[in-house]
């Protein structure tokens, strides 16, 4: 599908960095492309859930070490 329509939106100099970083590390080879995933992908309420779940356990996980 042909791309013929600029979307622009403002952001920090620091949330640039950031948005950057993350297209890096999921593997998007430009800010644009990881954009239009997070705007369009529905999966990523899953994967947003997987890393709520991985969070909470490595909480869990450090309050235990505590109590030990």
């Amino acid at each position: 599908m042909a791309k013929t329509v600029m979307v622009r939106f403002r952001v920090s100099a620091r949330e640039h960095e950031s948005i950057r970083n993350n297209a890096s590390i999921r593997g998007f080879a430009t800010v644009s492309a990881f954009i239009r995933s997070l705007a369009l992908d529905k999966d990523l309420w899953l994967e947003k859930k997987v890393q709520e779940t991985y969070h909470l356990v490595k909480e869990v996980r450090d309050v235990l070490k505590r109590e030990q």
